[in-house]
């Protein structure tokens, strides 16, 4: 996990830390001491070292002693296009989203949420051929699979097709990878685009607000 200095995070705070080092400093998991340093930052740019003493009464004072920082604002505008084109140049190198709070549902295209030190990394060489909510279809995307890549297929032994049934919130839907480690490097195709790509959204019919789990028993009487 990477660990920032307090002057990167004052440049952030302030605003003059470039672009694509501070996506990095925000894409990435927090250091155990940013929390701090962020403390120690902003605690340099008031004039008091109290903290009770910053309450509405001395805000006013505050205020109209530190330059208006949106002021020349209107002086400079600008347009978007250059910020679409470079969300579009960081979509073609592969530089994608910052993963979601875990609240939302998974976005398409986004990484993984889990932590880089938690995330669990395969022994063998896998490819994920299909998701779907019925296995026929899920059955059918790794024929097409193996008829695109027939070289590879040939090496493959039954047991290198993992079929996994995955939970959802309320139906189970099918996981299809291929474990390339009995075919030839020179052969093992790259991770292509999933087919199908259905994975079943369970709150797609719901409306209104997603229902919250009524405790136990045992919670309530607790």
């Amino acid at each position: 996990m990477t660990s920032y200095s307090k002057e990167v995070i004052a440049d952030l705070v302030a605003g003059t830390l470039p672009w694509p080092q501070t996506r990095r400093v925000m894409s990435a998991y927090k250091d155990d001491d940013r929390f701090f340093k962020y403390v120690a930052v902003l605690q340099d740019r008031v004039g008091w070292k109290d903290p009770r003493a910053f309450t509405l009464k001395t805000m006013p004072a505050r205020v109209r002693s530190t330059p208006n920082p949106h002021a020349a604002m209107n002086d400079r505008p600008c347009r978007l296009e250059a910020l679409l084109e470079l969300a579009d140049r960081h979509a073609r190198e592969g530089l994608g989203d910052a993963p979601w709070p875990p609240h939302y549902r998974k976005q398409k295209g986004e990484p993984a949420r889990v932590q880089p030190s938690r995330r669990r990394t395969s022994k063998h060489p896998l490819v994920e051929i299909a998701r779907s909510g019925k296995k026929a279809d899920a059955l059918a995307g790794v024929e097409r699979w193996k008829a695109r890549h027939p070289e590879a297929a040939a090496h493959l032994q039954p047991a290198d097709v993992l079929v996994d049934a995955m939970r959802g919130r309320f139906h189970t839907w099918t996981r299809i990878r291929i474990n390339l480690q009995h075919v030839p490097e020179d052969l093992r195709p790259p991770q292509e685009a999933l087919d199908p790509d259905e994975t079943p959204d369970d709150w797609a019919n719901v409306s209104g607000e997603r229902p919250r789990r009524t405790p136990s028993r045992a919670r309530k009487g607790s």
